[in-house]
């Protein structure tokens, strides 16, 4: 047991008896490693290793980990509420936002290492390493923002870091998943009118764009523009309405800086920063793309790195048999930064 202690904590136990009193609460070994990671000298720990490789960030800068940079930020400790799942920084989450998500109602979350109800530690930490380099303000935006994680996510940081000056950008084609996103905002303490929360598809072009309308907002996340995969087996609907595309260029216009953007559009993401590259590199610190196929990941990784992006995650999505087939099963993770901005 000691081995634990030491690459979580970097010391051994204080004592042979704490090891043995620590071995006879726990069953396996991983919930003694979850017991150290959600520790707070565990944090604290993680925290003294961020603060000091932003401190040194440049031509020598220190690589932090996945792990120390999510568990550099304290951990929620309050009560659970019941109609809620509560992550570890304290943000809520109505149950009724997802399918499933029912039967955890009033849970409060530890660490989303590897992973927690919506996404794995590897979103958490590009979402929350954009949070961590930002100074004085923080500005995010979320394309395909569903009820809106990564916002709420990146504000409930900001507070944790001392950032009052937070501007967020939410754009979602399904009405109801726009209601979803302001009532996520007012039940974390969010004004949805202070933030620009836009009922609209995000779009290689401005314009308008017919959108599959939601049989169940609950359990149809997979909606999507994008219908020439064929192993990309979204959500079709039993009709489609009108809705605005926005680009990026356009969303980005009143902005001098944008610390994170977070895309997830269901297969439409290479075109959409294909033609957003020169606005992308002039303005945007970091990048955390949800993939949907092997073209697009190509394609990002080609179109980026020819830009000057370094790319700190490469996660590829995963196939699995679909109905005498093949689909995508799991999304695929790029996170990217741009050391011009």
């Amino acid at each position: 047991m000691a081995w634990v202690y030491r690459m979580f904590l970097g010391r051994p136990p204080e004592s042979d008896a704490v090891a043995a009193r620590q071995a006879s609460r726990h069953d396996t070994v991983e919930s003694l490693c979850r017991y150290v990671v959600n520790s707070p000298e565990c944090g604290e720990r993680s925290r003294r290793v961020v603060a000091a490789a932003l401190m040194n960030q440049g031509e020598d800068e220190v690589s932090v980990s996945d792990h120390d940079l999510v568990r550099s930020f304290k951990a929620y400790r309050g009560l659970g509420e019941a109609g809620f799942v509560t992550d570890f920084l304290g943000t809520r989450t109505r149950v009724g936002f997802v399918n499933g998500l029912q039967a955890r109602s009033g849970e409060v979350e530890g660490l989303p290492i590897p992973g927690n109800f919506h996404a794995s530690v590897t979103e958490w930490a590009g979402t929350l390493r954009a949070v961590a380099e930002a100074k004085d303000e923080f500005v995010a935006v979320e394309l395909g923002a569903g009820w809106g994680p990564w916002l709420t996510a990146s504000a409930a940081g900001c507070r944790q870091r001392g950032i009052d000056r937070v501007k967020l950008v939410g754009v979602e084609a399904a009405a109801s998943h726009v209601e979803f996103l302001r009532d996520h905002f007012a039940d974390n303490g969010l004004d949805p009118d202070a933030h620009a929360l836009l009922h609209g598809a995000a779009s290689a072009t401005d314009g308008f764009v017919e959108f599959p309308e939601l049989d169940d907002p609950a359990c149809d996340y997979g909606a999507t523009l994008h219908v020439q995969d064929p192993l990309l087996h979204r959500v079709v609907g039993n009709g489609a309405s009108r809705v605005a595309a926005y680009s990026i260029p356009t969303l980005l216009d009143e902005y001098r800086r944008v610390d994170l953007i977070h895309i997830d559009i269901q297969g439409s993401e290479g075109e959409v920063v294909a033609a957003a590259r020169s606005v992308l590199r002039a303005k945007v610190r970091r990048l955390v793309i949800g993939t949907h196929g092997r073209a697009v990941e190509q394609r990002l990784l080609e179109d980026l790195s020819a830009d000057g992006w370094a790319c700190e995650t490469d996660h590829p999505c995963r196939y699995s048999p679909y109905q005498g087939g093949l689909g995508l099963a799991v999304d695929g993770c790029q996170v990217w930064r741009n050391d011009t901005v």
